[in-house]
């Protein structure tokens, strides 16, 4: 038999479903805490923020760390491989056959399936670089090309405002080094 448990925030006490007997359970207060710095051990972003800042050289360690919350390691031979792996260039937008074919060639041709790998977009003016990563390349480049985002962060205001002309775009294919990283636990 399952009752119903829920909390209610306006009188700070867990609610039970009398019909199963758990009329025993007390009121208990339910205690919030929101902090608007985000705690530096579990968050890769402000590790692989203050890494960079530091200007230290990028070892396996810090690469390790940095992926410690996805429960991933990269080994040493791994590493050697994904630098191995080189950058294609496409200036934004895409509007020719040939870009639209590179596109495919290198992100795959549906959004269902396709390929992974890292994306960069670079600022023309300013040389700003915002990089990310995604299983499916073809989705992900949907999602900007289409704005289809909501305007949260750095970047995504800025190419809402100067569009993708202001941009140019570097993707890492790694469908050939698929077996990147190894999962633990």
């Amino acid at each position: 038999m399952h009752g119903t448990t829920s909390r209610s925030v306006f009188n700070n006490h867990l609610l039970s479903d009398k019909r199963i007997g758990l009329s025993t359970i007390a009121a208990l207060p339910l205690t919030r805490h929101f902090s608007s710095i985000r705690s530096l051990v579990n968050n890769s972003e402000a590790l692989a923020s203050d890494h960079i800042n530091s200007g230290k050289p990028t070892t396996l360690s810090v690469i390790n760390k940095v992926l410690l919350n996805q429960n991933l390691v990269v080994t040493d031979s791994k590493l050697k491989e994904l630098l191995k792996v080189e950058g294609v260039e496409i200036e934004l937008p895409i509007s020719t056959p040939k870009g639209k074919e590179l596109l495919a060639e290198l992100t795959g041709k549906s959004k269902y399936k396709g390929f992974s790998g890292v994306y960069m977009f670079i600022h023309k003016n300013t040389g700003d670089k915002y990089v990310g990563s995604s299983n499916l390349l073809r989705r992900r480049m949907d999602y900007y090309f289409n704005g289809d985002y909501p305007l949260a962060g750095k970047f995504l205001p800025l190419l809402y405002k100067e569009g993708l002309e202001a941009f140019k775009l570097r993707i890492f294919k790694l469908d050939t080094v698929i077996n990147l990283a190894v999962k633990t636990l």
